[in-house]
């Protein structure tokens, strides 16, 4: 397989280094190893670069209900670049313009906010395989990332771009007709979904204890899924870096939390038990 080389170093990477099991030595510095992050040459051929090829593809939320031919002229409408990343660095900084979507195909990265007065970036998100990334920034006026979008280890994603024909109100091309209406619904959900994420931290962080913050977002969190059992997708480390708090601050309450009967956790997998 043919490797395109590594996206854009980061240097303001704050996660504890626990947290994706390995140490940093300092020897990426931002602007280093500036690996083409974007390809505008590669086609719909470029699928069989990719790790799991189409068929993994295909089962990532912007594919949803579409048929084998309407996925064939969908691929061969959008140019498509694989590459990989590997941890620390950033697939696209904040501000940059967004060249396209990103579906990561292996591997996590983090969605990172940096503020103005130069604190730690704050950690928004974490994305694991087949979640579709930055469809916010690609379909805006603005068309920048509001956030750096880093690996937390190594692994490969795609870049999807040239979806403006898909989305064009008049004068589409005729074989996009039949496709517009799921796509539109598909990005449609995506972009809902970045949105509920986004409230959910808002309603959690705006809480100064940790316990009412671990309580609001695990009600947030278990509400939408359905289930008082959930997976976060985030270790300990990554919990705490989402709230703002140190992990040992997290790991004591979450200690008491347990003994006082509100939760129940193993990994990353936790139980709402009762919310008083």
């Amino acid at each position: 397989m043919k490797k395109k080389g590594y996206g854009l170093a980061y240097d303001a990477f704050s996660m504890a280094d626990d947290a994706v099991g390995a140490t940093d030595d300092g020897s990426h510095r931002s602007g280093e190893n500036r690996g083409a992050t974007y390809d505008e040459s590669y086609t719909a051929d470029a699928l069989e670069q990719c790790y799991y090829g189409r068929s993994h593809l295909i089962n990532a939320k912007l594919f949803n209900g579409f048929t084998e031919d309407e996925l064939d002229v969908l691929f061969s409408t959008v140019r498509i670049s694989p590459q990989l990343f590997r941890r620390k660095e950033a697939l696209i900084l904040q501000g940059e313009r967004a060249p396209g979507i990103v579906i990561i195909e292996s591997g996590t990265v983090f969605s990172e906010k940096t503020h103005f007065d130069g604190s730690s970036p704050r950690l928004m998100h974490v994305y694991h395989s087949l979640d579709v990334i930055l469809a916010d920034a690609y379909f805006s006026d603005l068309r920048t990332s509001p956030t750096s979008i880093v690996g937390a280890n190594t692994g490969q994603f795609v870049w999807i771009s040239g979806l403006e024909s898909i989305l064009q109100k008049n004068g589409a091309p005729p074989r996009l007709l039949p496709i517009q209406h799921q796509f539109m619904q598909n990005v449609a959900s995506i972009l809902a979904d970045e949105t509920i994420r986004a409230n959910n931290r808002t309603d959690a962080v705006a809480h100064h204890k940790v316990r009412d913050q671990v309580l609001t977002y695990l009600s947030n969190v278990t509400e939408r899924k359905g289930s008082l059992t959930v997976d976060i997708g985030m270790v300990q480390s990554e919990l705490a870096h989402y709230l703002g708090v140190s992990r040992a601050t997290l790991s004591v309450e979450l200690h008491r939390m347990r003994e006082d009967g509100l939760i129940d956790y193993k990994g990353k997998v936790y139980t709402l038990l009762r919310w008083k």
